[in-house]
């Protein structure tokens, strides 16, 4: 029986492929937007969570008692004294950003060549103990021991030295010499990638300072339950050792503990890490899941808009015997497979729609993601999902007719039908319409500010940056030009 509904589905596909294929390229078009922003959506989400253990590790966070704001900063110093005097912090990690804190870079040379780079951090020697990044080359529990050792990612490796082993190599940052200890293959989904790490060791005067917030600390617990009291524990260290009239400020904030995976989708009123809030993600797949309904919708009226055509060929099957479920089951299994074809076609669609995504959100997408496990398992479900809400509605319609209707020649199934399928062409409309309205407000807002007049010439205005500070370099340029 399953075969002769695949045959005959199968045959009127064929036969009315015209129409087929507007229906069918629809619904690919919607599954493959939602796919994308699936795609998206699981990246954005999966931030740090490669890391092993990392439901048990923490970020340090100030909370502003008077004004509850949040920042990621903190006393190094803390660090320092938390790692002996709190018995539920199995590891603690200081991890500093010398240059992105204050917008610099550092000038990079190699042989005869030199560049400027600002993806530097510092941290302490045991970082690889706790976020276990894969080194291709060096051994992890040394590559920060010496303090003129460095880090390198494989990105920077291939750049600088090709495909030639880059460890025991020489490289000067701001005129200091330092040896390849290790490269590092850097994850594109963490907060904490970097093209060049450097042991914090290597400028002790950081390391036990309570004056200046330019510590980012990560610290692993033995038991999540226990972070409510490693979070007062922590207060207290600051109210023993915060004495001085400069660090008297350090008692107005409470610590929080914030969980590894949750840094890249949280939002807080100032941090080292460029976030992507929840609340935005959720909206642009709650828009993608609107695309796909408008598809889904789209195919169902374009399906019961044709219903008549196929009067006689449900009048004439229940004449010779055949059973209202049977051909429920029958135009169900047409409107499936027409589903699968559709499925079919947004993969073929994918690699193209993933290139346009990442060029409109800068990010860096791949398609070939969807042939991972829970991807496949995900898309098939949405497919399933996708099938039943578009093949419904129309074979129950569709073997609703009966003989008599073929004489008729009725057109409508009664009241509560044409209702639904009213319904559905003024949703589809009032959400093509807000797709619309909003595309064209986004492009109008773009436009503006990119032509809005800024009351100077922008291509006669030069910005000069000097890695330091001088007042006396500055005036030699200005005066030269």
């Amino acid at each position: 029986m399953l075969k002769l509904h695949l045959i005959l589905a199968l045959r009127n596909l064929l036969k009315r492929r015209f129409y087929a294929s507007i229906e069918i390229a629809g619904l690919a078009i919607g599954l493959a937007c939602l796919v994308v922003i699936l795609l998206h959506f699981r990246k954005e989400t999966s931030y740090d969570k490669f890391v092993t253990d990392y439901k048990k590790i923490f970020r340090v966070l100030n909370l502003e008692s008077g004004t509850g704001n949040r920042y990621s900063g903190g006393a190094s110093a803390l660090g320092l004294h938390a790692r002996t005097e709190v018995p539920g912090i199995t590891e603690l990690v200081r991890v500093f950003f010398p240059y992105r804190m204050f917008s610099t870079s550092a000038l990079i040379s190699i042989d005869d060549r030199r560049f400027y780079e600002d993806n530097i951090i510092e941290a302490d020697s045991n970082f690889f103990r706790m976020f276990d990044f894969t080194l291709l080359e060096g051994y992890a529990g040394s590559a920060l021991r010496h303090p003129n050792s460095v880090v390198i990612s494989e990105r920077v490796a291939i750049r600088l030295f090709g495909r030639q082993p880059a460890l025991g190599k020489t490289l000067q940052i701001d005129g200091g010499e330092l040896q390849v200890s290790g490269v590092a293959r850097v994850p594109q989904n963490t907060h904490l990638a970097f093209d060049f790490l450097r042991p914090a060791h290597h400028n002790p005067g950081q390391l036990n300072v309570w004056e200046h917030t330019l510590a980012f600390t990560y610290l692993k617990v033995r038991d999540p339950e226990l972070v409510p009291e490693i979070e007062r524990q922590l207060h207290d260290i600051i109210l023993k050792n915060a004495t001085t009239e400069n660090t008297d400020y350090l008692k107005s904030y409470f610590q929080i503990l914030q969980p590894l995976a949750e840094i890249h989708n949280t939002v807080i009123q100032w941090d080292i890490v460029k976030p992507v809030s929840r609340m935005q993600l959720w909206s642009i797949l709650g828009l993608a899941v609107f695309i796909l309904l408008l598809a889904v919708t789209n195919f169902v009226n374009l399906t019961t808009a044709r219903a008549g055509e196929r009067m006689k060929e449900t009048g004439i099957s229940k004449i010779l015997g055949a059973s209202r479920r049977r051909l429920t089951m029958q135009f169900f299994a047409e409107f499936f497979i027409a589903s699968v074809l559709a499925g079919a076609l947004a993969l073929i669609f994918l690699p193209w729609l993933t290139k346009v995504f990442n060029a409109a959100m800068n990010t860096s997408l791949d398609s070939r993601e969807i042939m991972e496990l829970p991807m496949i398992l995900l898309f098939i479900f949405t497919l399933i999902v996708t099938a039943v809400l578009s093949g419904v509605y129309p074979a129950a319609k569709l073997s609703r007719f009966r003989p008599t209707d073929v004489f008729k020649r009725a057109t409508s199934t009664g009241r509560p039908q044409h209702r639904l399928r009213s319904i559905l062409v003024v949703f589809q409309f009032v959400i093509s319409i807000g797709l619309l309205s909003g595309t064209f407000i986004v492009r109008n807002q773009v436009q503006f500010l990119q032509k809005a007049d800024l009351g100077f010439n922008k291509e006669h205005v030069y910005i000069v940056r000097f890695r330091q500070a001088d007042p006396a370099r500055f005036e030699r340029l200005k005066n030269l030009l």
